[in-house]
């Protein structure tokens, strides 16, 4: 988006908000001040403020210059770059931007709006531009895919301050790069987790219990909360960003696997109903080798109580059919012209019973993995602790995330566990 496309002389707004970066926004708004025939130096009524923190100190000085008298009958102008606005200045800039003074009129850029208070943002004309987050964007897919240990050292080496120059504005400061690096994660975290997960709805379990949604509910919670209070002054950058390494997505992708998993042990079960979800596990011999059923033929409901399978070489019909017998799915196979009928026998009482064991053995069986998969994570939070990359209170709030993940796992899994018994019984 041009910003000049958004400016019109004719018509000047208050105050703008511009969501972007100072280098590529600031030469754009020089060149609308010559449009407007307002000198950007030597000019006592143009104010150019760039620094990394907007504190309260700042905004009250800006308070007091903007109702000082003008040095001429034109106009104010003030143009602020920042990283980030603290809480409380972000409070005094909305008592400012209540009374608009004429020809006053703010041209403000920060990275990221969503770092600022709504009621604020209310105040501005917002102009957003597409921020380049090229590099950030690489390392934050780097630092999802390391373990536990290793993103703590990642945090470190991201933190690790610049040497100042006397008289020079640090534009990636600290605070900057925490900043840019969040966004960056989020984005990624959003296109990565987000549309990989939009498939994998859990048929029957009652919304807001599905262990992906979840989990990702509680992490992209944790970032606004680190994006909140990183615009706080007295705030550590450091525990902050190692919180993200913490809550770790890695995890709960590994608790998603195994509810996935026991979802997919139950759909190959025969519980009296057509699923072709079943064969996903039938493979048959064509022309040498082993190959899956799907790779040879198309499989489809007929009725509630058959499938129909319709090999694409009818050469193969014999194999198939084989396959499928071989298998011990309990299904009954009949073969016709057009390839072969696959029918669900009607479940007597002693086979509901012996499937509902096989349901209660398979729930245990990711039970048991869920309580192995927390083991390893604590020790690797223990450990962790142990050689001073987290303190004693990272540990135990890590653990406690940790324990809440745990619980949320279990109760989804009770939950798939419980609808497929009704299933079974009928």
């Amino acid at each position: 988006m041009e910003i000049l496309d958004n400016l019109d002389k004719n018509n000047l707004h208050h105050a703008y908000l511009i969501e972007g970066t100072e280098e590529e926004i600031v030469p754009e708004i020089f060149k609308f001040m010559e449009i407007l025939g307002i000198e950007t130096s030597a000019n006592p009524d143009f104010y150019h403020i760039s620094v990394d923190s907007f504190k309260i100190e700042d905004a009250r000085n800006l308070k007091s210059v903007e109702h000082e008298k003008s040095f001429s009958t034109g106009k104010k102008i003030f143009l602020i770059s920042a990283n980030n606005f603290l809480l409380e200045a972000q409070n005094t800039l909305l008592k400012i931007f209540e009374e608009p003074i004429e020809n006053t009129h703010f041209f403000i850029i920060i990275p990221n709006t969503d770092t600022l208070l709504k009621t604020l943002v209310s105040r501005f004309y917002l102009i957003k531009t597409k921020t380049k987050l090229g590099d950030e964007l690489k390392e934050a897919e780097k630092f999802m895919a390391l373990p536990l240990k290793n993103r703590i050292d990642f945090i470190k080496e991201l933190l690790v301050e610049p040497e100042k120059d006397a008289g020079i504005v640090l534009l990636d400061s600290t605070r900057s790069k925490a900043l840019k690096f969040l966004n960056a994660l989020e984005t990624i975290s959003q296109s990565k987790f987000l549309k990989n997960s939009s498939g994998l709805t859990l048929p029957g379990v009652p919304g807001g219990t599905h262990t992906i949604q979840n989990s990702l509910e509680i992490y992209f919670k944790h970032i606004f909360k680190v994006r909140e209070f990183l615009n706080q002054p007295g705030s550590s950058v450091k525990n902050l960003m190692e919180s993200l390494a913490l809550i770790t997505p890695n995890f709960k992708l590994g608790n998603n696997k195994i509810v996935e998993y026991l979802i997919r042990e139950y759909s190959q079960l025969n519980i009296g109903r057509a699923s072709p979800v079943i064969l996903d596990g039938v493979s048959v011999e064509s022309y040498g080798s082993y190959v899956p059923l799907k790779n040879v033929a198309s499989v489809s409901i007929e009725d509630p109580k058959t499938l129909r399978i319709t090999p694409w070489d009818k050469n193969q019909i014999k194999e198939i059919e084989k396959a499928i017998v071989s298998s011990n799915l309990g299904l009954s196979v009949a073969v016709d012209t057009s390839g072969i009928r696959v029918i669900f026998p009607q479940l007597t009482t002693e086979t509901r019973q012996t499937l509902v064991k096989v349901l209660k053995e398979k729930l245990e069986e990711s039970r048991i993995t869920v309580r192995k998969e927390r083991e390893r994570v604590w020790d690797e939070i223990q450990k962790l602790e142990k050689e001073g990359k987290i303190t004693d209170d990272d540990k135990f709030k890590a653990k406690e995330d940790l324990q809440k993940i745990i619980d949320e796992t279990n109760k989804n899994l009770e939950n798939i566990f419980e609808k497929k018994e009704k299933e079974v019984l009928g």
